[in-house]
């Protein structure tokens, strides 16, 4: 039998393609990495982080975000859904007795059983509080006969639990984070995210309420594997392992295997001394920078090969055990995090699915309403292998990479240069990163652009300054955001990077919400943009990153707004920035994160800086936040106050910057955090950004696919630093957009057309529509990002700006209708079967 297999090639480094579902029935996703699937497929809602096999064989089980999926195996389908109020990373585990145990996001363990017919919640069993307060996020279970081990997170101990008495039994102290267990008779091996506790010489930084040993990079070294005995409750051998030690399995052998999140290998481990023995590679190619994020594994009963999720390049790595050498690669949904095997099938739980595709009761579209995937697929003929193995190097976009990584000559290049060891004519790159907005709510005015000005609600009378810079230089309509929220958006602004920590902690950031480095563990081994930087020699300053600020002695926002007006900031600020190399390169007086600190003040400060300056930095970040704004609330100025604020902030530093001495040989990178469940009428990742030089082609729009990444990647590429990560190097660099011709001509910034102080009306003024707004914006915690509720938070800011318009339902969130398919090579190739 002939069939045609037909294979469609994303061209990542020339396309226009708009993220979602391509013509050939893959996926495009804001990484730019295109997912092809391999099996059957089942999706559903919400972001599945664990996966089990039910007693009877009849049922998979699915650990998500919001609760547990039940799925029919054999006719692969969601047969029903138990929710709960969020769940942990990891941790799930099926009894003999048909009951299915469950860790929540607190510090129960929930458990499920059938009757009837109906599977439900029948018992939980609440686990003693940590010692440092507040919940213990349990993540892996563990059988023992009648009782269950249970790694407490933030407690740090190993919980035994007797699931016939719901009594705690014991609690054996481990290492920081415990996170994944093996039990073999009366021995546990337990994976351990932190290490032991740092001594008083070590260098050390906080997570979720400990310390942890770290690098000077700030990125944690201690993580362990522990051997425990548990028949007397302690730790008996303990090995230092790569970062995120995530799932722990026993090979048949009787060797330890941990596969870590937040490096590229499974490690091997001789179960009575610890000792490592071997190292497996998963890279879909060993030249790669870090990105593959092995962290979850599946044995065969025989031990000949071990499967691996690799959740940075959405495959499975097909390992021989004899050989310890990769065999093949299996193509996956985005973010594969956990497998089984069950008679000749693979299931994988992917955590992102195929993205952002669910669509609400109400029909609204968000970048929280994932479209979880589960596979179940067949064990691959060799043959079948080989083209999968292409499927998956492709997706991830892997020929790009490897071209990024070439080196070429050292000679002067252009203003992007083409290879590795090429100088470019820009010496100064300034990188200023806002907060929460997408493309259509501020560019979707400009006709020249794909936008829809009827969801346009920060246009050009309240942004003149964005507007001006994408008239001037260049429009992107076609710019996204890597993540979705401050906790993995400004993990991607700064690191080009989420690990498994940060993507399996969606159903509950009980641990830590690290926006602003503030959680060693979450860094990603490869480390922040400005390390690469700094290695290289070149000079590095911070302007508000990584920081929350308070005024000291305590300022109104009025005052300080006053204070601005003087062009003078006499204000200081306390600085709460746990990050200690940050810390060095960052102004004292420059204030982060803080809705009640104007941008002007900010923006104040910098002018002032860079008026004294007389030598700049090679790369220079700056924090502008105020675009989030504050909400309708009363007492506070009027949302688009505070984007007209942001506004004014950036075009007053591009107007310096561009009539300085620096600027010939200067680039200016703007980009937001995230997109934050904005409504935008292509994809809720799609966001306005902005590339600003001499060399930038003037007045031009360009179509091309770029995100984050490409960003990051760009400005590594003109200070002559290698991309850090895979998802750099794979996202396409931003050339087409310069010219090596300079037109040196300064930027005179727009002043805005809104009043800077203009305020939400008083209760007493307000309709009665306009009430119900101000009193949900109200009880909104602005204190720090992402602690509001963001639907209602774009509800909100909608009326505000549209009145009783009705809101864009259908637009809103991560994905939009108006998908549009281009940008795709199609190969037709003939098989033989």
């Amino acid at each position: 039998m002939r069939r045609l297999l037909i294979v469609a090639v994303f061209v990542v480094g020339c396309s226009t393609s708009k993220l979602g579902k391509q013509a050939d029935g893959s996926y495009l996703v804001a990484t730019g990495q295109v997912l092809r699937p391999a099996g059957s497929l089942i999706t559903f809602p919400g972001r599945p982080v664990d996966l089990c096999l039910g007693n009877d064989g009849r049922f998979v089980f699915a650990k998500e975000d919001n609760g547990l999926t039940v799925i029919d195996a054999a006719k692969k389908v969601v047969v029903q859904r138990l929710s709960s109020s969020g769940t942990s990373g990891h941790g799930l585990v099926a009894l003999t007795n048909g009951e299915v145990w469950m860790g929540d996001a607190k510090s129960t363990l929930h458990c499920a059983s059938m009757a009837d017919g109906k599977w439900a919640w029948k018992r939980k069993i609440v686990l003693p509080k940590p010692k440092v307060g507040g919940e213990v996020y349990p993540n892996c279970l563990a059988l023992q006969g009648e009782r269950l081990w249970v790694a407490a997170s933030r407690s740090n101990t190993l919980v035994c639990v007797d699931l016939a008495t719901a009594k705690i039994l014991q609690e054996i102290p481990v290492d920081i984070a415990p996170y994944g267990i093996a039990i073999s008779c009366e021995t546990a091996y337990v994976s351990c995210w932190g290490g032991p506790t740092p001594t008083e010489k070590d260098l050390k930084e906080p997570s979720s309420g400990v310390m942890v040993k770290v690098d000077d990079r700030g990125v944690v070294t201690g993580a362990s594997v522990l051997k425990i005995d548990l028949r007397v409750g302690k730790v008996v051998e303990r090995a230092t392992v790569a970062l995120q030690p995530m799932q722990v399995l026993l090979h048949p052998s009787g060797n330890v295997l941990v596969g870590h999140g937040n490096a590229d290998h499974v490690t091997v481990l001789d179960p009575k001394s610890l000792k490592i023995t071997a190292t497996i590679n998963t890279e879909l190619d060993r030249r790669l920078p870090f990105g593959t994020m092995p962290n979850a594994l599946a044995i065969t009963a025989d031990g000949k090969q071990i499967y691996v999720a690799n959740g940075g390049t959405n495959s499975i790595a097909v390992v021989d055990w004899a050989s310890k050498a990769v065999q093949g690669h299996i193509p996956c949904g985005w973010f594969p995090g956990a497998l089984f095997l069950d008679r000749g099938n693979i299931w994988v739980a992917n955590v992102k699915g195929v993205g952002m595709r669910e669509r609400r009761n109400d029909g609204n579209y968000s970048v929280y309403d994932t479209t979880g995937l589960v596979q179940k697929i067949s064990v691959p003929s060799k043959a079948e292998l080989r083209e999968q193995t292409k499927l998956a190097k492709e997706g991830a976009g892997m020929k790009f990479a490897l071209n990024a990584i070439e080196r070429g000559k050292a000679k002067k290049g252009k203003p992007v240069p083409e290879r590795l060891g090429e100088t470019s004519p820009i010496e100064h790159v300034v990188y200023i990163l806002k907060e929460n907005r997408t493309y259509d709510q501020v560019f979707g005015d400009m006709a020249k652009g794909d936008g829809d000005a009827e969801l346009c609600i920060y246009g050009r009378e309240v942004t003149p300054n964005m507007h001006a810079l994408a008239d001037e230089f260049v429009l992107l309509d076609n710019f996204y955001c890597n993540g979705v929220n401050s906790a993995d958006g400004h993990s991607w602004a700064m690191e080009g990077a989420v690990t498994g920590y940060l993507e399996k902690s969606f159903g509950g950031f009980t641990r830590s919400y690290p926006y602003g480095g503030d959680d060693a563990i979450n860094a990603a081994a490869s480390g922040f943009i400005w390390d690469p930087i700094l290695a290289r020699g070149l000079s590095f300053s911070n302007f508000g990153e990584f920081d929350s600020a308070t005024p000291d002695p305590k300022r109104t926002w009025q005052e300080l707004y006053e204070e601005s007006k003087g062009g003078t900031i006499t204000t200081k600020f306390k600085k709460d920035m746990p990050h200690q190399r940050m810390r060095r390169y960052t102004d004292p007086d420059f204030p982060g994160w803080n809705m009640n600190i104007p941008d002007q003040v900010r923006a104040d400060i910098f002018l002032s800086r860079l008026k004294g300056m007389t030598e700049m930095a090679n790369f220079t970040i700056i924090y502008l936040p105020q675009d989030h704004t504050n909400g309708t609330g009363a007492s506070t100025t009027t949302p688009r106050a505070h984007v007209a604020d942001n506004d004014l902030a950036v075009g007053r530093i591009v107007d310096a910057l561009s009539h300085s001495k620096w600027w010939p040989k200067m680039a200016i990178f703007v980009m937001e955090d995230d997109p934050q469940n904005g409504f935008d009428h292509v994809d809720g990742h799609r966001s306005p950004a902005l590339v600003i030089s001499p060399f930038i082609k003037r007045h031009t729009v360009s179509s091309n696919f770029y995100n984050q990444t490409s960003m990051l990647h760009t400005m590594l590429r003109i200070l002559g630093c290698p991309a850090q990560t895979q998802f750099m190097a794979q996202s396409p660099l931003m050339s087409a957009l310069f010219t090596e011709t300079p037109d040196t001509r300064p930027y005179t910034h727009h002043l805005n057309l809104i009043p800077l102080d203009e305020m939400n009306k008083p209760k007493n003024q307000l309709s009665a529509f306009e009430r119900k707004w101000a009193e949900l914006s109200a009880r909104q915690d602005l204190s720090k990002p992402d602690a509001i509720e963001d639907d209602t938070m774009n509800r909100i800011l909608w009326h505000d700006a549209k009145g009783t318009a009705p809101y864009p339902e259908k637009f809103s969130g991560a994905h939009g209708r108006g998908l549009k398919n281009r940008g795709l090579i199609v190969e037709i190739a003939e098989d033989e079967d």
